[in-house]
């Protein structure tokens, strides 16, 4: 299958939350043999841009065969890493249409076929410290979802000039309700950076769910070495699943050494690029998690690697997926359904978008993603409602 046509669409989705809307570049590949694919990246793109980017990729891809993917991820014309990697995914997901199978079936079969997924709080907390956010009065094809109104949090406690950070825990502590309410046990917390309200939010968390969440932290490289060592003494007693990215630095050698001083266990994720940055976290001991970002690494098959040489070196993975419209996370739904060592699901926050551009979408039931075996990624565009949300159209 050679390509013959490119297709770029930059769409922007509203989220329920009132986070910045999600911002996607879906790329579509068509082929000779009249079967394309659908891939996606997370993209700050001007839609000025959109034209020329897609005409420059489209002078290197055409003609190229949809299953020469290593050769595209040599590309050294082709710089931009999160750009392979959607083109990687639409090359994947026309391969698996033209055969009639699913991703998971040609990346060695499915494994499992329902998905654990771990939900981000928030990706930005600062985003959501707001007097008036967006939900209450949500409209879209989706259902909203009541999230905290801090003015109404303010009001019950009968305080109006909390600090930003104390509006943080106090939202967080809501929509963890909430969201556990929807069937969603398995939640990332952000840090904010500021120990004492970090700890109050996790500790206000696990005391009131219990065994009913599992509790993961981002520490988004916000602590200093002796904050992180007194926030993970703190989370003992929680017993979070994770602590990742505790420490302001690039440097593994610290992480290692706050790991062989806490019980909590720790992660990498920022530090990690590919195959040899896993490697290092192992000859380090920089913890016993590695976060992957598929975007990062460059596509489904370099994560694929990714994850491993982390069960090699006796880490566990667990896949990032970034803000996504539903294709990237249908894509990485099929690949943690084929890979044992994923055991721990994705993190993703595709329940928080007010539309969806999918045609059907996808299926989530008590936390948990059913992935089909429906070939390529196993969902399709909506074309009318992608020309709606198309920035620039």
């Amino acid at each position: 299958m050679k390509i013959t046509d490119l297709e770029y669409h930059l769409v922007q989705i509203d989220r329920i939350s009132g986070q910045p809307p999600v911002r996607s570049l879906l790329v579509f590949i068509g082929t000779d043999r009249g079967v394309g694919g659908w891939g996606e990246m997370p993209c700050q793109w001007q839609p000025i841009e959109v034209a020329g980017r897609r005409d420059a990729a489209a002078s290197i891809l055409a003609g190229r065969s949809v299953y020469d993917l290593e050769d595209l991820h040599a590309q050294p014309v082709m710089p931009d890493v999160s750009l392979r990697a959607a083109i990687e995914m639409a090359c994947l997901d026309a391969v698996g249409r033209g055969h009639g199978l699913s991703l998971c079936g040609l990346l060695g079969g499915i494994y499992r076929q329902r998905i654990p997924l771990i939900v981000p709080l928030a990706r930005q907390p600062e985003a959501l410290i707001a007097d008036d956010p967006a939900g209450a009065d949500s409209t879209g094809d989706r259902p909203a979802v009541q999230l905290p109104d801090m003015g109404e949090a303010r009001a019950e406690q009968g305080d109006d000039s909390r600090s930003p950070e104390d509006q943080w825990s106090s939202r967080a502590l809501r929509s963890a309700r909430v969201l556990c309410d929807r069937g969603f046990h398995h939640l990332m917390v952000p840090a904010t950076g500021t120990p004492e309200v970090d700890v109050e939010t996790m500790l206000a968390i696990g005391q009131e769910h219990g065994s009913r969440v599992s509790l993961w932290c981002d520490g988004r490289r916000r602590y200093t070495f002796d904050q992180a060592r007194d926030v993970c003494i703190e989370l003992e007693r929680i017993g979070p699943q994770l602590l990742l990215d505790p420490i302001a630095t690039d440097r593994l050698g610290p992480v290692a050494n706050l790991q062989r001083q806490v019980f909590v266990p720790l992660g990498v994720e920022r530090a990690v690029n590919g195959p040899s940055d896993i490697l290092a976290v192992v000859r380090n001991s920089a913890g016993r998690h590695v976060g992957i970002d598929p975007w990062r690494a460059g596509g489904l098959l370099p994560t694929r690697r990714c994850t491993a040489v982390a069960e090699a070196g006796q880490l566990q993975p667990l896949l990032r997926c970034r803000p996504s419209v539903g294709v990237a996370t249908a894509a990485l739904l099929q690949l943690a359904a084929s890979l044992p060592e994923l055991s721990a699901g994705i993190e993703t926050d595709y329940h928080d978008l007010k539309q969806d551009i999918l045609t059907a979408p996808l299926e989530t039931h008590e936390g948990m993603s059913t992935v089909t075996e429906t070939p390529g990624l196993g969902v399709d565009i909506d074309r009318d409602r992608l020309e709606e949300l198309t920035i620039g159209c």
